[in-house]
């Protein structure tokens, strides 16, 4: 088996979960055995219990061993709370990525879509060989921690360069213009045409021979002599017709409908709008 050096950096992008002590964030790395009766072999980082618990720097290594060809690393983030833990998020790193050149990155913790764990990876040796000095690396200002500490050189940067994006611009589309047809009428059919029909002329009868007719003689009317013309007296007084309220009788009573209205204003905003006429 080999011995590996792991360092545990950072990490960034976590999410508040414990409101009662605050959030105690720790980082746990277990090898993934093949052989799954051998012996766990795992780290656990100390928690950070002040400062910027969402972005916590660990900045711990340790060396680990037994580790074997083809075996897994498992890097879990947890929030440490007063009678348990919560899982911050977990990513497992193959050993082709690490094996034998090292590693050196950020990876993305499952579960949480910004969440992002810096750590290095090295290989030491070989189990029982003599340990080998390892040159101090940069501390990142993390609280010192009481375990066995071993300071990890830096590994080289894996760089990626993202691809270039290409924007493709949309040939503009032709113009149609749909030119205004002029409006035909058609002709009605021979059969639907309008038939006029001509009204007959009244027959006219002239008689063969003249007509000979004889006027009946009016009776004569003679004027009234101006001593037989009758005399018009004036109506007395209390004959004349009643005029004005004697017409009526007196007080008369009147019937009056008050049917709706519209357009009124709102005016009341605590008992409402009580309308009346």
């Amino acid at each position: 088996g080999y011995r590996l050096l792991v360092h545990i950096v950072r990490a960034e992008g976590l999410v508040h979960m414990n409101d009662f002590t605050g959030d105690h964030p720790y980082c746990v790395c277990e090898v993934q055995h093949l052989d799954t009766s051998a012996q766990a072999t795992k780290m656990e980082t100390q928690p950070v219990t002040s400062g910027d618990t969402l972005n916590p720097v660990w900045d711990e290594a340790w060396e680990i061993e037994p580790w074997y060809q083809g075996e897994a690393l498992e890097f879990a983030v947890y929030d440490k709370g007063l009678i348990g833990s919560s899982t911050e998020g977990k990513v497992v790193l193959q050993s082709e990525t690490f094996f034998p050149d090292g590693f050196s990155g950020m990876l993305g913790l499952s579960g949480l879509q910004h969440a992002m764990l810096q750590v290095e990876i090295q290989l030491v040796g070989v189990v029982g060989d003599p340990e080998v000095p390892v040159p101090t690396v940069m501390n990142y200002g993390a609280p010192t921690c009481s375990h066995p500490y071993y300071s990890a050189p830096q590994a080289p940067q894996m760089m990626y360069a993202a691809p270039h994006m290409v924007a493709y611009a949309a040939a503009p589309q032709p113009m149609t213009v749909i030119a205004q047809q002029p409006m035909v009428y058609a002709a009605l059919p021979a059969n639907m045409a309008p038939t006029y029909t001509t009204m007959p002329q009244p027959t006219m009868f002239m008689p063969d021979a003249a007509q000979t007719y004889t006027t009946t003689p009016q009776p004569a009317v003679l004027p009234m002599p101006a001593t037989a013309q009758p005399t018009v007296l004036p109506m007395p007084a209390e004959a004349q017709p009643p005029t004005g309220t004697a017409l009526l009788g007196g007080p008369q009573k009147l019937k009056v409908s008050i049917l709706q209205a519209h357009g009124l204003q709102h005016l009341n905003e605590f008992t409402g709008d009580h309308p009346y006429v």
